[in-house]
């Protein structure tokens, strides 16, 4: 368990010392087609195709393999059945990455169908993984969830659950988290979110939160949490006056972080096998 905080802190010194690479702008953002939305990570090219190793995680992809090159590649999730996942390898730390946040698109406000296949283009835009994906991951071990967060300012926090699961479909994959680490530099926000079904503009919350804040999520009554909100390429601009203020409600934000008007410009949540 040690290792694997270690690890969580490891990939957030990468980040503040130019893993992360500069947030871009909004002309640096190429057009981008949703034709190309993918609702499945199969099928895609995978970096270690024509190698027969059994590789059990991006661990063992980058050890093992040496590999270095962040991207999709085929894991084991037991001696038989395969599963593709996104592994990103920042200064020889490994990390299986189910969200990211960065470019702005695509959108995140989806159907319950596209969060529960995945959707997105790594590494050429944001992405989520899906709850299918996801709900495959816990059942073979994959409890422990990091989530980091980078400011305006380029400070980088990070929280760690040492328990995470998910319920089946027909309980619309309710959230089962906890264990909160406590050298976790990010409060504890997301326990608000457990035994929560996931909820979509199609398939609301029974509180409707998912009709103001927009985009699917775990959603209590409402959530501390949303990192799964609107990217605004404008937060990070000048700072506003108070005069011209707008409360970004539905953005990236974490309550205990700058409050639930900010935007965060950048956020990913990775998970890791519980050894």
């Amino acid at each position: 368990m040690r290792a694997i905080f270690f690890l969580a802190c490891m990939v957030a010194v990468t980040l503040v010392e130019g893993g992360r690479g500069d947030v871009p702008a909004i002309a640096d953002v190429p057009d981008y087609d949703e034709t190309l939305d993918f609702h499945s990570f199969g099928g895609k090219e995978l970096l270690n195709d024509d190698d027969s190793t059994k590789y059990r995680d991006c661990y063992d992809v980058m050890t093992r393999g040496m590999y270095q090159k962040s991207g999709l590649y085929r894991v084991y999730l037991n001696l038989t059945e395969t599963q593709t996942v996104y592994c990103e390898f920042e200064d020889n730390v490994p990390s299986l990455v189910v969200m990211k946040r960065w470019y702005g698109y695509p959108s995140f406000k989806r159907s319950f169908a596209d969060y529960t296949r995945g959707f997105g283009l790594p590494p050429h835009g944001d992405f989520w993984y899906g709850l299918s994906n996801m709900k495959k991951l816990v059942d073979h071990g994959y409890h422990i969830l990091n989530m980091t967060m980078v400011d305006c300012s380029g400070q980088v926090k990070f929280v760690v659950y040492n328990w995470f699961d998910l319920g089946p479909l027909s309980q619309r994959f309710k959230l089962f988290i906890g264990h909160y680490d406590n050298r976790s530099t990010l409060k504890d926000d997301l326990s608000y979110n457990n035994m929560m079904p996931f909820a979509t503009m199609d398939r609301p919350d029974q509180h409707g939160c998912v009709h103001s804040l927009h985009a699917g999520w775990w959603y209590n009554f409402c959530t501390l949490a949303l990192p799964t909100g609107q990217r605004y390429y404008d937060y990070c601009g000048d700072r506003p006056t108070k005069e011209t203020y707008i409360c970004h409600h539905d953005g990236i934000f974490y309550k205990d972080w700058h409050g639930n008007c900010y935007s965060m410009p950048w956020v990913r949540i990775t998970l890791t096998r519980s050894y």
